[in-house]
C-alpha cells in the first residue's frame, strides 16, 4: 500500500474543513462584513461623510448615525452594526457591491473565507517545511491543530462568523512569510504592502526587511504600498483620507475591553482602571433597538498612550534585532512567528483574529522543539484558547479578567518558547 505524503494528508484535511465551513457558516450574521457593505452603499450614494464614525472623545465602536436604519431598510438585516475602519479605497471597492443583495455578498464571502483559511494553512505548512519533511503523521498532527484553531477557538471562529476582512490580511501575512522563506522577496514585499493597505498595522513589519537588508523585499513593499496609497487618494480624494486617519487616531486614543480583545492594554485596563471604564451598550438594527452584550471603553490617558507606543516600538525593535542576526533561511518562519505575534500582544488594540498568522505558523514552533514537547505545547495552548473552555468559564460568572489572560497565556507561552529557540541558535555570519 502506498504511503500518503504530507501534501496529500494536508489536502484531505483541508477538503474536510472546506465542506464543514460551507455548511457551518452559511447563516452567519456577518456583522463585520455588513460594515464594509454599508460603507460601499453610502460611498456609492455620495454620502462620504457617513463612511466613517463621527469625531468623538474616544472610540465607542458605534456606527455612523443612520447605519442601523439603512441596514434594516436595504436588507431586512436585524443584527449588530459596527463602524467601517478600513482605508477609503476599500469603501470605493465595496461600492461596486452596493446594488447586490447583502445575503448574496455574505454567502459568497463565506465561501471565499473558507478558501482563504485553506490557503493560509497550506502556505503555513509549506513555509515551515512540513512538506519538505514529508512525514504524514506530522502533517496530520499539525494540519489538525491548525483546523482546530480555525474552527474551535475565537481566533478563527469569530472571524468566520463575522466574515471578517482580517481573513485576507492574515492570508497575505502568511503568504509574505512563505515567499520570504522560499526566496521570492518581490512577492513577499508586495504581499505585506497589500496587507497593510487593508489594515495599517502590517506596515510596521516592513522593518524586518530593513533589519535583514532584504532590499528587494523592502523596495517591493515601498513601491506596492505607494502605488496603493496613490490609487486610494485618486479614487476617494484626500478629505476622506483625513476622516479615516481621524478615526484611526480615535481608536489609538481609546482603551477598548471586550471578550475578543487579546492585548496587554485590555488586561491593564481591567486590573488598574476598572472604575474608569465606561459601558458602551450595543444595539442591533431592530426598530426598537434590542440591546446586545455591551463592551467597555475609556479615553486613553496621555501618559499611558506614550508608554504603550514606547513598549510597542521596543518590542518591534527587539524583533528586528532578531531578524538582523541573519540566521539561516530555514529559521525565517520561526522569526516571523515571533515577529508577528509579540508586537500584536502589546499593540493598543488587537482582536483575537489578529493571531491567525500565529496559528498558521505553529509548525515552526513544533519543529523548533522536541517532537513530544512541541505537540504538548501546541495542543495544551489550543485547549486553553478553545471557545468551549472560555464559554464555560464565562458561564460560571468569571469576568474577562480571567478568560482573556487564559487565552493570552497560550500566545505568550508559544512566543516565549519560540524566542528561546531563536536565541539558542548560532548567529549567522
Amino acid at each position: 500500500m502506498k504511503t500518503l505524503t504530507a501534501r496529500q494528508v494536508t489536502l484531505a484535511l483541508l477538503s474536510l474543513y472546506a465542506v464543514y465551513a460551507a455548511f457551518a457558516y452559511r447563516g452567519a450574521d456577518s456583522a463585520d462584513l455588513m460594515a464594509v457593505w454599508l460603507a460601499g452603499v453610502v460611498y456609492d450614494a455620495g454620502q462620504w461623510g457617513q463612511v466613517y464614525p463621527p469625531a468623538a472623545e474616544y472610540f465607542t465602536m458605534h456606527p455612523p448615525e443612520g447605519w442601523r436604519e439603512l441596514a434594516r431598510e436595504r436588507t431586512g438585516y436585524l443584527g449588530p452594526v459596527y463602524p467601517f475602519l478600513y482605508p477609503p479605497i476599500w469603501a470605493w471597492a465595496a461600492s461596486f457591491l452596493a446594488d447586490l443583495p447583502f445575503a448574496s455578498v455574505a454567502r459568497w464571502a463565506s465561501v471565499l473565507n473558507a478558501g482563504l483559511v485553506c490557503a493560509m494553512i497550506w502556505l503555513g505548512q509549506s513555509a515551515c517545511g512540513v512538506f519538505r519533511r514529508n512525514d504524514a503523521g506530522e502533517a496530520l498532527l499539525l494540519g489538525g491543530a491548525a483546523i482546530w484553531a480555525f474552527t474551535l477557538t475565537p481566533i478563527g471562529l469569530a472571524a468566520a462568523v463575522q466574515n471578517q476582512p482580517q481573513m485576507l490580511v492574515s492570508l497575505l501575512l502568511v503568504a509574505c512569510v512563505e515567499r520570504h522563506r522560499t526566496g521570492a522577496p518581490l512577492a513577499a514585499g508586495a504581499a505585506l504592502a497589500l496587507a497593510a493597505s487593508i489594515k495599517l498595522y502590517p506596515a510596521a513589519f516592513a522593518l524586518y526587511f530593513l533589519a535583514r537588508r532584504d532590499w528587494r523585499a523592502l523596495g517591493s513593499f515601498a513601491a506596492t504600498g505607494a502605488g496603493l496609497g496613490l490609487a486610494s487618494i485618486g479614487v476617494a480624494g484626500w478629505p476622506l483620507h483625513q476622516a479615516f486617519l481621524g478615526a484611526v487616531r480615535q481608536v489609538a486614543d481609546t482603551v477598548l475591553v471586550t471578550g475578543a480583545t487579546y492585548n496587554l492594554d485590555t488586561l491593564i485596563a481591567q486590573a488598574v482602571f476598572r472604575h474608569e471604564l465606561i459601558v458602551q451598550p450595543a444595539f442591533d438594527a431592530r426598530p426598537e433597538g434590542l440591546r446586545l452584550q455591551s463592551w467597555l471603553a475609556m479615553p486613553r490617558p496621555p501618559l499611558w498612550g506614550l508608554l504603550s507606543k514606547a513598549l510597542f516600538c521596543a518590542v518591534l525593535a527587539g524583533c528586528a534585532w532578531l531578524f538582523a542576526r541573519r540566521p539561516a533561511r530555514a529559521a525565517l518562519p520561526l522569526l516571523w512567528f515571533v515577529g508577528l505575534t509579540a508586537p500584536t500582544l502589546v499593540t493598543p488594540l488587537a482582536w483575537c483574529y489578529y493571531y491567525q498568522p500565529t496559528v498558521a505558523l505553529l509548525p515552526a514552533l513544533y519543529l523548533a522543539l522536541e517532537p513530544r514537547a512541541g505537540a504538548r505545547v501546541i495542543l495544551l495552548g489550543l485547549l486553553a484558547l478553545s471557545a468551549i473552555v472560555l464559554s464555560l468559564l464565562s458561564e460560571q460568572g468569571l469576568p474577562t479578567t480571567t478568560t482573556i489572560p487564559l487565552a493570552m497565556g497560550s500566545l505568550v507561552l508559544w512566543t516565549g518558547l519560540a524566542l528561546v529557540a531563536l536565541l539558542r541558535r548560532p548567529v549567522a555570519h
